[in-house]
């Protein structure tokens, strides 16, 4: 096993027998990123090392004392290789720690893994580039929050690509406000179609996008018609990339 190579910003961890890496602490990851960003301009890898060390942040040493390390799969287990939970290993971090992932995570309360869902606390390790719904009801816990993120991270890859098309090149304002036009009333008690349906592969987005537009043109006299124009550009837009996908 070689010397960890090292760039500005990062420091490699060595990889085990098994081909795992240690997982590191979110406050031993922000103590290494302050070291590394000395050394953006300095060749001296030795000095790195030597500033690491001292710290008991050397590569090894951490590899030598992780309670958690991280497989080719991305799975976290423990040094004998059984499978921890998330929540298992949240339950190892210190204060410090829980509360870099807290402010990464923007939640507003302080993150109590004992009170976590399996996913919840999945989702605060994962983050946002890699939130899961492990139940499938179409919502996605961070810590004890809830979001409701549309297209479902469950939904067809198809569907995404489609709400890709339909919404490239939108304003970002618009997209929040359509995305959260087409999920939120399917978070409401009693809703005919709910989140969760949008995974399946049977999904009637034709009828879905075709009530929604009834609905739009229905309650145009109550709204300006300029935003009636906008919101039946977008479902039109959508329904005919849902389309292009053989979903309507």
């Amino acid at each position: 096993m070689g010397e960890p190579t090292m760039n500005a910003v990062a420091v490699a961890m060595p990889v085990d027998a098994l081909g795992r890496t240690p997982y590191v602490k979110p406050d031993q990851q922000k103590l290494i990123d302050s070291v590394t960003a000395k050394y953006a301009e300095n060749t001296s890898f030795a000095g790195l090392m030597e500033e690491l060390s001292a710290l008991g942040l050397h590569p090894y040493q951490i590899a030598q004392n992780a309670q958690s390390f991280i497989s080719p799969g991305g799975k976290i287990t423990d040094r004998d290789g059984k499978a921890q939970s998330a929540k298992e290993t949240l339950l190892t971090l210190n204060s410090q720690a829980l509360e870099i992932l807290q402010n990464n995570a923007h939640l507003a309360n302080a993150i109590r893994p004992e009170n976590l869902s399996e996913e919840g606390a999945a989702n605060v390790l994962n983050g946002k580039d890699h939130y899961i719904d492990l139940n499938n009801d179409g919502l996605v816990e961070v810590g004890e929050a809830k979001l409701m993120i549309f297209p479902p991270l469950n939904s067809p890859k198809s569907v995404k690509d489609a709400w890709d098309a339909a919404t490239a090149g939108m304003d970002k304002g618009d997209k929040l406000t359509f995305s959260g036009m087409m999920g939120l009333p399917l978070n409401l008690p009693g809703a005919k179609n709910q989140l969760s349906d949008m995974s399946s592969s049977g999904f009637n987005w034709g009828k879905l996008m075709q009530d929604m537009l009834y609905s739009n043109d229905a309650a145009r006299r109550y709204n300006r018609p300029e935003m009636s124009d906008k919101v039946e550009s977008w479902l039109t837009n959508f329904l005919g990339a849902l389309k292009e996908q053989g979903l309507a």
